[in-house]
């Protein structure tokens, strides 16, 4: 009986098509979409009727078309077959032919439809200081997880889209410091892209080898660096919203500013990157900018990254790249390792957004471009909360027809939201919630397939739609009850210690102790981890550090060469500390407990002096010399200025009156 109800039940997607001249008839498979003539395709998408109006290019259009729902057809069966990760679908500009596209850099294009807006420029840079930090990272050999979603941990803010204008990298970069922010201060805001594109116009073109030019593209480190550099205080999208290419550059001398207590101190960029790496740092930050191919011709998708409709993408044949995205995640579906991506294309593009690509192929290029940002929080008052006008509107024009049966349907709920009642604070119409997936649910199948497990494809007919509840308001938040710890709570230590050895305030996290707390507690600074809470106020006059604690570099040297005041980070000479230290910026990191004041402190007695060392070769003590000078080997730690190293030990001419 189920196989009949399968085989007689075609999925009500005619209802999402119907026109003013009929109805559209679709094809029976993965993408109902995809055997569409030009002049359906021209009604469902409510593009210009050019079939009278201009003949040659409806047939150039028209045979387009034929070509992407051919291609579309071929991913999709190859997809129910099992054979291929991801699946595409037919969408408005699946007729443009394929030289009227302009690759796109600006995000410019005189046609009235175009290809998705991308705008990422190639430049050439290496950044000293980038490249250290991420030489930081690839060292650190801490194991990560077999997955990680930002998206999940509920850092990651609502998509966007930069509609025309060639703005990826200003969003794929706001996506970033969005996501910092939140993780930081447990705030979720919608910060201007407009602000980077206006006031980010040109950033250092004097001295880059490429700058941020706006709706004509920017390289990949632009805005992170601006951000960063500028000290820059970010305005709310609702004081300074985005305005496509309708801009003329012009920052505002008075742009308000939504301070919600986090600001940028940190951002690195390369053009070296490994897909290793980029795991890292998005682990380290929650995000990462990337470049990749998203355009036309990438590969034997021919389409690109436009008509992506879900799984796991492995498309790419080129790694051209044209395109910023924001990396929150990766996993595996299906036994394919995977990249979580933010694209800015509107929440109908792709998985309502997001896009699933095949991760350790270098898939689209994926990897070498890499930016990021790091945030720290901001003393003093705080911004109160601030809400993105939300514009109730529908796009197509016969919405109010298709809301009377089709708002259950993702393309209908996307563009007639207006008609389906689905924006925030309206209850959605019937057709949202109770529909028959089937269109001959009522004719054919029932009653029958009201007792079976197919029952909820035909929801109206058997009566058993769920109540309608309204689209949450955020002008609205939720009542809560203000939270009374209990009587017994209090701001005391447990006897917890972790397996890195924290907890009864014995060792220092960031130049404080810490422990792991009595719950429930009421210290006002708890901390979440896996282990339990832990607080530094719960140690607040517990802790006196050992006689013999001192801020003293150890002979400690990690893999890349950090320790012993050797060599810089940030500008400063680190090592690592002898442990338990009194100094005040110790930080921690997989090697150990590191800090620039113990440099400062080891540096006021360090002296450039020559040791006892000599070399197999007879070299030191300034015994012999090497182009034409006497060296020694120095005291480490040592002040000379021209040290150089080697397998036996730091050498100098200085040191010998050179």
């Amino acid at each position: 009986m189920k196989a009949r109800y399968i085989l007689a039940a075609l999925a009500v997607v005619t209802l999402a098509g119907i026109v003013q001249g009929g109805t559209i008839s679709f094809s029976n498979d993965a993408d109902p979409l995809d055997d569409l003539s030009e002049e359906a395709f021209e009604e469902y998408f409510h593009e210009e009727d050019l079939k009278d109006k201009d003949p040659e290019e409806f047939e150039k259009r028209a045979e387009e078309l034929k070509d992407h729902e051919e291609m579309v057809r071929e991913v999709n069966k190859e997809y129910q077959a099992g054979n291929m990760s991801y699946f595409d679908k037919i969408n408005a500009l699946s007729d443009i032919p394929e030289n009227e596209f302009e690759i796109e850099k600006t995000g410019a294009n005189s046609e009235p439809r175009q290809e998705y807006a991308r705008g990422l420029i190639f430049e050439n840079f290496t950044d000293p200081d980038s490249e250290a930090y991420f030489d930081r990272l690839r060292y650190n050999r801490a194991q990560l997880p077999e997955s990680y979603s930002s998206v999940d941990l509920g850092y990651v803010s609502p998509i966007k889209s930069q509609e025309t204008c060639g703005s990826c990298v200003a969003f794929a970069s706001m996506a970033a410091i969005e996501i910092c922010f939140k993780k930081i201060t447990g705030v979720e805001d919608d910060y201007s892209e407009q602000q980077m594109v206006d006031c980010g116009y040109l950033y250092k073109c004097n001295e880059w080898n490429g700058c941020p030019g706006g709706c004509n593209g920017a390289p990949i480190k632009s805005y992170v660096m601006w951000a960063k550099e500028q000290n820059i205080e970010f305005a709310h999208e609702s004081q300074y919203p985005y305005l496509d290419t309708n801009t003329n550059y012009n920052c505002p001398h008075s742009l308000p500013v939504h301070n919600r207590g986090a600001r940028v101190n940190g951002a690195w960029a390369t053009l070296n990157g490994d897909e290793e790496l980029l795991k890292k740092v998005v682990y380290e930050h929650g995000a990462a900018v990337v470049g990749i191919q998203a355009g036309k011709n990438a590969g034997e998708a021919r389409g690109g990254l436009s008509e992506y409709a879900g799984g796991v993408y492995t498309g790419c044949t080129s790694g051209d790249i044209d395109h910023a995205v924001t990396v929150v995640g990766w996993g595996r579906e299906n036994n394919l390792d995977y990249w979580l991506i933010k694209n800015s294309w509107g929440k109908q593009w792709g998985d309502k957004g997001f896009l699933k690509l095949a991760r350790g192929y270098n898939m689209c290029g994926i990897g070498p471009r890499i930016a990021t940002v790091a945030c720290e929080t901001v003393a003093g008052a705080t911004d109160p909360p601030q809400t993105t006008p939300y514009h109730c509107k529908d796009i197509y024009p016969n919405c109010a027809q298709l809301a009377q049966t089709s708002c259950w349907h993702p393309d209908t709920a996307e563009n007639c939201e207006k008609s389906c009642k689905l924006c925030p604070g309206m209850t959605p119409v019937e057709s949202y919630s109770c529909y028959d997936y089937w269109n001959n649910c009522y004719s054919q199948l029932a009653p029958q397939v009201c007792s079976t497990s197919d029952a909820d494809k035909c929801m109206k007919t058997c009566g058993t739609c769920p109540a309608r509840t309204p689209v949450p308001n955020p002008t609205t938040p939720t009542p809560t009850t203000p939270y009374t710890p209990p009587a017994v709570a209090s701001c005391t230590c447990s006897n917890g210690v972790d397996y890195n050895g924290y907890g009864n305030c014995d060792k220092t996290y960031q130049g404080k102790t810490l422990c792991y707390v009595n719950e429930p507690s009421t210290c006002s600074d708890l901390q979440e981890t896996t282990f339990g809470q832990y607080s530094f106020e719960a140690c607040s006059g517990t802790y006196t550090p050992p006689v013999d604690a001192t801020c003293t570099c150890s002979e400690g040297v990690d893999y890349n060469g950090y320790g012993k005041c050797g060599k810089t980070y940030l500008g400063k000479t680190l090592c690592y500390v002898n442990e338990p230290s009194t100094c005040s910026d110790v930080q921690e990191s997989t090697f150990g407990q590191y800090s620039f004041e113990a440099c400062a402190e080891t540096e006021k007695t360090t002296t450039c002096t020559c040791s006892d060392g000599v070399d197999y070769n007879g070299y030191g003590r300034c015994g012999q010399t090497y182009q034409g000078k006497a060296l020694c080997y120095v005291n480490e730690p040592s002040t000379c200025f021209d040290l150089q190293e080697s397998y036996f030990g730091k050498w100098s001419f200085q040191a010998c009156g050179a």
